[in-house]
């Protein structure tokens, strides 16, 4: 015996609703509340982007064991790294550079035997993993990382990341009291380096910087 074949009726239209003409335009009030809504989410996003912390205080103290200076072809990472020096005379390392600061210091007066070059770092996560290993055989306890204003928040995090018994400061030229075209440009592009380091080493970027 076959199947009886199922049948469908469709629903029949209720006369009292307006049929809906789908070449009618969208009604403004939905327009707008769409766009409010997108208007929301970039302003969010801009504020979350913002609040991420790029710096930290200069929070050097009368004693430690070691400077690190980060490299990078800036005279004010150098001109920091002496001042600091002149005040507490300890040895130095510079990590990551291509002789720049290493050989301004040693204008500055700085003696060679206090100064311990590491050159093979190409970023700031390198910076720390070649660095640490180096304090560690100095049995130092406590450094100062000098580096630029707009770097200290990631460069402290790094280093702190990967020795949570070595006591890390930070020490650096002064951040800016307002923001030119030059400095918006460097704070853009550092927290997005802030984003990058969340993934790749799953580093929290909205973190305090302490």
């Amino acid at each position: 015996m076959n199947p009886r074949p199922l049948s469908y009726r469709p629903p029949t239209p209720d006369p009292r609703l307006p049929t809906p003409d789908p070449r009618s335009p969208i009604p403004l009030v939905s327009r707008r509340s769409k766009l409010l809504t997108i208007l929301a989410g970039v302003l969010g996003l801009g504020w979350l982007f913002q609040s991420i912390p790029i710096s930290r205080s200069n929070d050097a103290a009368a004693d430690f064991d070691m400077q690190v200076v980060l490299g990078g072809n800036t005279r004010e990472r150098s001109d920091v790294c002496h001042e600091l020096w002149l005040r507490h005379p300890t040895p130095i390392l510079v990590t990551g550079d291509d002789n720049f600061i290493r050989d301004e210091l040693l204008k500055l007066g700085i003696p060679a035997s206090q100064i311990i070059h590491e050159p093979t770092a190409r970023n700031t996560w390198q910076n720390a993993q070649l660095s640490v290993p180096i304090l560690r055989k100095n049995h130092v306890s406590s450094a100062v990382i000098v580096t630029s204003w707009f770097h200290t928040a990631r460069a402290h995090a790094c280093f702190a990341r990967l020795d949570t018994r070595i006591t890390f400061a930070s020490q650096s030229d002064p951040s800016p009291s307002r923001y030119g075209l030059e400095e918006c440009k460097l704070a853009t592009k550092e927290r997005m380096k802030r984003l990058a380091y969340w993934i790749s080493h799953d580093m929290n970027p909205w973190r305090a910087a302490k």
